[in-house]
């Protein structure tokens, strides 16, 4: 009778597996975006140059990781890769053209660039990585160290547009 007690048990804990491991790959899997399935940009009233801009954010008290991957069409893909979702939002002819007018400012140099540090355990790090006609680059900053007020509206609207996104 042991025998069987100890088969029970072992055929229970090895259907428990099966179970947690197929629902593992089937949450853990997902179709994986190509370039060839992307609609190219359609041009927007008001917005004259092409540029993007993807805005990687991480860190603070409550261990974010989140990104916002967006260009003058004004399609954002919208990424909370703690929580493992993903939106894709149609930003409003102002968002849009004021992001537009904060990325044809945007010094090439702002003044605050790779200055991730880990001495601030609680901050916000930002890695800003931009195309724009005339160039392309990455801003690496955290919220205490940008100088640049152009940088520090851009982010910020960036960060608004991702989080108001992301609640609803």
């Amino acid at each position: 009778m042991t025998c069987q007690s100890g088969d029970n048990n072992l055929n229970t804990a090895m259907t428990v597996l099966t179970l947690c491991l197929s629902l593992f790959t089937f949450t853990a899997c997902q179709p994986a975006k190509t370039a060839d399935s992307a609609q190219p940009p359609k041009p927007v009233a008001g917005i004259s140059q092409q540029w993007a801009v993807k805005l990687d954010i991480s860190g603070g008290f409550a261990g974010w990781h989140r990104s916002i991957d967006l260009d003058q069409s004004g399609q954002a893909i919208i990424t909370d890769y703690k929580s493992r979702t993903t939106k894709t939002v149609t930003l409003g002819q102002q968002d849009l053209q004021s992001i537009s007018s904060l990325m044809t400012d945007l010094s090439s140099d702002p003044g605050s660039t790779n200055a991730l540090s880990s001495k601030c355990a609680d901050c916000l790090q930002y890695i800003l990585d931009y195309r724009k006609p005339s160039t392309e680059g990455q801003i690496r900053t955290t919220d205490r160290a940008i100088q640049d007020a152009q940088l520090r509206q851009l982010i910020q609207r960036l960060s608004s547009i991702t989080n108001s996104s992301l609640r609803k």
